[in-house]
């Protein structure tokens, strides 16, 4: 970045996945507690080897109630992964196994992808996995933080997604942590520091001054409850009352990379189909085109867009 910077010969705006920093906990925290990570997607511990293999529900499971509820949301909003993790929270805080969760199927463990890892560890928790002693200790450690913390931060992060709500996700972060038990917080607390670069998605931090600065992560303070508590920055009084004049413009970026790594995966799968770039932006437009017009298919009703279209291009 400060490279970038310094061949622009201005300051940029550093913005950071949301998504990703939210995962960064889960990911320590899963290490310290069952063991690093294999090669082949597949996690090393006596916990993720059961990821694939225990599938039986067991309705005796014990129920993890845990910081405030997630945001409630409508079936339609959500789909596949994240549905399934929706429904096993719910299903978790609650103590009740709807029979239907039994026939949703969950993405495979990736570890580009910790979503579906998230979605595993309660499905683990509410089966008959046969844990016992520090193995189970370790277990429901993990899933009190992901039903705690990492589904509520997804989910705020997906329903406010602009950049400009960056921080105030940090903030709800740190205290959905304040809920869990306090060798969780200790262990995530180092990682804190690293999610502290977020602070430069606060919209004060990124006014005034446009030479390009020296790049050093701000310290973070974990008890913050407002976001001018949550990093130390300096502002002069001539920059702020230029605010009043010429106020800062806010354009429409989200605090996720999803729709990046969406289109990266799209030229990914066009490289490997076609040769020309005549070609590739071919592909590229006809599978736009038919997300924009069946951006479903649950029933004959979705085709209607389709059958319009066709009739419009004759």
């Amino acid at each position: 970045m400060r490279k970038l910077e310094l061949h622009l010969g201005r300051k940029l705006v550093w913005l950071v996945c949301n998504l990703h920093s939210g995962e960064l906990p889960l990911h320590h925290l899963i290490v310290d507690l069952d063991g690093p990570t294999l090669s082949d997607n597949k996690l090393s511990g006596p916990i993720g080897k059961l990821l694939d293999s225990a599938t039986d529900f067991n309705p005796n499971f014990t129920r993890i109630f845990v910081s405030s509820p997630l945001i409630k949301l409508p079936d339609k909003v959500i789909q596949d992964d994240q549905h399934y993790g929706y429904k096993i929270v719910c299903a978790v805080r609650d103590g009740v196994l709807l029979a239907r969760l039994a026939l949703l199927e969950i993405g495979p463990v990736n570890h580009s992808r910790w979503l579906t890892t998230a979605n595993r560890l309660p499905r683990l928790w509410v089966s008959k996995h046969r844990l016992k002693g520090k193995n189970l200790k370790n277990l429901q450690l993990i899933v009190e933080f992901i039903i705690g913390v990492y589904y509520p931060c997804w989910f705020s992060v997906k329903i406010k997604h602009s950049w400009i709500e960056g921080s105030r996700h940090i903030l709800f972060q740190l205290d959905c942590l304040k809920s869990q038990r306090k060798e969780d917080q200790e262990r995530i607390e180092g990682v804190e520091r690293i999610l502290a670069i977020r602070g430069e998605g606060d919209p004060d931090t990124q006014l005034g001054d446009s030479s390009v600065r020296t790049r050093r992560t701000p310290d973070i303070n974990c008890d913050a409850s407002s976001i001018g508590d949550l990093i130390s920055c300096f502002l002069s009084t001539s920059e702020v009352k230029n605010f009043i004049n010429t106020p800062m413009e806010v354009l429409n970026w989200p605090c996720h990379t999803q729709s990046i790594e969406r289109v990266v995966k799209m030229v990914t799968e066009a490289s490997a189909k076609y040769f020309s770039q005549e070609k590739k932006d071919g592909g590229f437009r006809a599978q736009e085109t038919s997300r924009r017009l069946m951006s479903k298919n649950e029933s004959k009703q979705d085709l209607c867009n389709l059958a319009k279209f066709k009739k419009s291009g004759d």
